[in-house]
C-alpha cells in the first residue's frame, strides 16, 4: 500500500513524495523529467491517481504528458489547487 503523506507536509513536498513512490526513486529535483527518471504509463497513471488522492483535484494523464518536468507538474497541480471551486478549498 502506497504511504499516504501527513496532510501538514508542504503540497511540493507532497507531490515529491508521490513521484519518489511511483516512480522507485531517492529524490526528486524541481528540474527532474518524468521520462528522463524511468517513468511509463502505468507510472502516469499512478500519480495522477495519488495526486487526486492527496489533493482532491483532477489532473491527467495528459497533462504530465505535456509538464513531464517535477517543476512544471507542480505548477499544474498548483494551477488546479487554485481553481477549485472556494466550497471544497480548505480553511
Amino acid at each position: 500500500m502506497p504511504h499516504m503523506p501527513s496532510e501538514r507536509a508542504e503540497p511540493g513536498e507532497i507531490l515529491a513524495r508521490i513521484w519518489q513512490d511511483a516512480l522507485k526513486v531517492p529524490a526528486v529535483r524541481e528540474t527532474d523529467d518524468f521520462f528522463d527518471l524511468g517513468g511509463n504509463s502505468l507510472q502516469a497513471i499512478q500519480i495522477v491517481s495519488r495526486v487526486r488522492d492527496a489533493f482532491g483535484v483532477d489532473v491527467t494523464v495528459d497533462v504530465l504528458d505535456r509538464a513531464s518536468a517535477f517543476a512544471d507538474f507542480a505548477a499544474a497541480v498548483d494551477a488546479a489547487l487554485a481553481a477549485r471551486p472556494a466550497a471544497v478549498r480548505e480553511p
